[in-house]
């Protein structure tokens, strides 16, 4: 009986703690940026957890083929310029006729007879 009284008030301690630190992250501002920031992410993560549990079709049956998430423009701008297309590979790889692996960084390195053999290494 100890042993299930102790299991009950730490579940009551655990779940009372959450329940606080929800309310004190949803009703109380401080000037605080740290606790601005958690603020924010917490309100945005509750609401989207929210709406999720309120929808009725939660199946990838229903998702859109082309579905794509939407970013913020601020955030696109910042991201843009990794989303290129045609980087540079690192370098190229290639076997010679004696069976020997062979590493270079650009493709005027390797030798004619095997660069249309040569591998593109990728990040």
């Amino acid at each position: 009986m100890k042993r299930l009284f102790i299991w009950l008030l730490w579940f009551v301690v655990i779940v009372g703690t959450c329940v606080a630190a929800d309310q004190l992250l949803m009703r109380y501002s401080l000037d605080v940026p740290a606790y601005r920031a958690a603020q924010i992410f917490y309100q945005d993560f509750r609401s989207r957890i929210i709406l999720l549990a309120q929808k009725d079709d939660l199946h990838l049956d229903g998702m859109k083929a082309d579905w794509s998430p939407t970013l913020p423009a601020a955030m696109l701008e910042k991201i843009e310029p990794l989303l290129q297309r045609d980087v540079e590979p690192e370098g190229y790889v290639y076997i010679d006729k004696a069976g020997g692996l062979h590493l270079t960084t650009r493709l005027d390195e390797v030798p004619k007879e095997y660069r249309s053999a040569a591998k593109a290494l990728k990040k």
